[in-house]
C-alpha cells in the first residue's frame, strides 16, 4: 500500500501528505486550466509534444539540479524535447542553488541554447545564466507578484477565524521539530503583542491528522491576510506578507538548504526590507523589528516597478 512507510514515523508522514493534498483538489479544478494529457516520461513528451504556439517553463525551482534523479527528467523542465520549432520561453525559473557543478554546467549550457527568451527569479540566477552562455537573461519577479492584490482577495475563503489577534507561523521543511529560532521568535512576538500562535502547518504530523488542520490555498491566504504578524522561512510566505502589508520576520535557511535563501534575499532587497530576514534568534533584533514601522507605500512602489518589468518581459517574449 502506498500509505505504508518503512517505519511508523514514515507512515504518518505518508498519511499526512495525502491529507494535505486532498484540500487542493477542488481549488485546482476551479482555478487551474490543466490539459487532459499527462506525460509520464521524457520519451512520451518527445514522441507527442503538446500542440501550442509557445512553451513556457517556470517558475519556482524547475532548474534545481538536486531535484531530479534522471537526466531525462530535467530535460523536460528545460523544454528540451522535440525540436518542432515552437517558441520556448523561461519565466522566473529558479536554480535553488548558488553554484552549479561542472557536469550540470555542461548539460544546462546545451539546454539553454534552445530558448528564445530567458528570465530568472533570483539575482544570482543572472550569473549562473552567464556561465551557461546566456548573457541576455532578465531578472523578473515571481508570478505571484505579477497580479494585483484584489485578485487574491477574490479567491480567499474564510476559515475558522480566531476571535483574538494571532501570529501566523509558516515553516517549511521542518521535519519533526520546529527550529529553535522559529520557536523563540514566535514566543517573543506573541508575548510582545499579546497574540495567539497559529501554526499553519504544525510539524507534529499526528496533530495535523487528528485535528484536521489542513488548509486549501484559498483558506491559507485568508488566514495569512487576517493575521497580525507573520513569521516564516518560506519565500511565498514572505511574498504574501508584503502583498498583504503584514509585519513579518523571515528566517533564512542554514546548511544544505541555504542555497534557497537568495530568492528571499533578492526579493527583500527589491522592496528595501533586507533587515527583516534573520538566521538566528536575537532578542534585541526581534524587539527592534517588532517596533519598526514598515513603509508600505515604499514597498508598493518597489513591487509595482518590479511587476512592470516582469510584464514587459512576457510581452516582449510574445513578439
Amino acid at each position: 500500500m502506498a500509505w505504508i512507510g518503512r517505519s511508523p514515523a514514515n507512515t504518518f508522514e505518508k498519511v499526512d501528505k495525502q491529507f494535505r493534498y486532498k484540500p487542493f483538489i477542488p481549488f485546482q479544478k476551479k482555478y487551474l486550466r490543466v490539459g487532459d494529457v499527462r506525460y509520464l516520461s521524457h520519451d512520451q513528451l518527445s514522441a507527442a509534444p503538446p500542440e501550442a504556439d509557445m512553451y513556457i517553463c517556470g517558475s519556482d525551482q524547475v532548474w534545481n539540479p538536486n531535484l531530479f534523479r534522471k537526466e531525462k527528467d530535467e530535460r523536460a523542465f528545460w523544454l528540451d524535447f522535440n525540436n518542432n520549432g515552437v517558441r520556448r520561453v523561461a519565466y522566473a525559473p529558479s536554480f535553488g542553488v548558488i553554484h552549479l557543478g561542472d557536469d550540470a554546467v555542461r548539460r544546462y549550457t546545451a539546454y539553454a541554447k534552445h530558448f528564445d527568451a530567458v528570465s530568472v527569479r533570483e539575482k544570482n540566477g543572472l550569473h549562473i545564466m552567464e556561465k551557461l552562455g546566456r548573457l541576455n537573461a532578465v531578472w523578473v519577479p515571481d508570478p505571484t507578484l505579477l497580479i494585483e492584490l484584489n485578485d487574491f482577495l477574490k479567491i480567499e475563503q474564510k476559515h475558522q477565524q480566531s476571535q483574538k489577534p494571532y501570529l501566523f507561523s509558516y515553516q517549511l521543511q521542518t521535519r519533526r521539530s520546529l527550529p529553535s529560532a522559529a520557536t523563540a521568535i514566535n514566543k517573543t512576538v506573541c508575548s510582545r503583542f499579546g497574540l495567539e500562535l497559529y501554526d499553519s502547518y504544525s510539524v507534529s504530523v499526528i496533530y495535523n491528522i487528528f485535528r484536521r488542520k489542513y488548509l486549501n490555498p484559498a483558506q491559507w491566504l485568508y488566514k495569512l491576510h487576517n493575521s497580525d504578524f507573520i513569521v516564516t522561512n518560506s519565500f511565498h510566505g514572505t511574498v504574501f506578507a508584503l502583498l498583504y502589508h503584514r509585519p513579518f520576520i523571515t528566517i533564512l535557511r542554514k546548511g544544505l538548504s541555504s542555497g534557497m535563501n537568495n530568492r528571499i534575499e533578492t526579493l527583500l532587497e527589491v522592496v528595501g526590507l533586507s533587515n527583516r530576514s534573520v538566521t538566528e534568534f536575537d532578542q534585541n533584533c526581534v524587539e527592534a523589528l517588532c517596533q519598526e514601522e514598515i513603509d508600505w507605500s515604499g514597498v508598493e512602489t518597489n513591487i509595482k516597478g518590479f511587476r512592470e518589468k516582469g510584464i514587459k518581459f512576457l510581452k516582449d517574449a510574445l513578439i
